[in-house]
C-alpha cells in the first residue's frame, strides 16, 4: 500500500475539457452512425481530434494536473528461509 495518496485524478481544466468534448464527440458520432447522418459523424470526428488537441494544450498552458514521481516499489534485502 502506498503510503502517499495522490488524489488528483481528474481534477484539472485540461482533462474536465477534454473529457467533456471527448464525451460529444462520441455522442455525435453514434447518433450519426445510427441514423446514417454523415455530417453528424464527420462533426464527432472532429471533434474527437479537437478534444485531444485541446486537453495536451491546456495541459501545456498550466491547467492540467501537477506531475508526481511514480511510487517505488519496496524491495525487501531480507534472506531467504529454507525449509529443511
Amino acid at each position: 500500500m502506498a503510503e502517499e495518496h495522490l488524489d488528483n485524478h481528474g481534477k484539472s481544466v485540461a482533462s474536465w475539457t477534454a473529457v467533456g468534448i471527448l464525451l460529444t464527440a462520441a455522442a455525435l458520432i453514434a447518433i450519426g452512425v445510427y441514423f446514417g447522418l454523415d455530417i453528424l459523424t464527420w462533426i464527432g470526428v472532429v471533434l474527437v481530434v479537437v478534444g485531444a488537441i485541446a486537453g495536451k494544450a491546456l495541459t501545456a498552458a498550466g491547467f492540467g494536473s501537477d506531475p508526481h514521481p511514480a511510487p517505488q516499489a519496496r524491495v525487501s534485502h531480507a534472506e531467504p528461509q529454507s525449509n529443511h
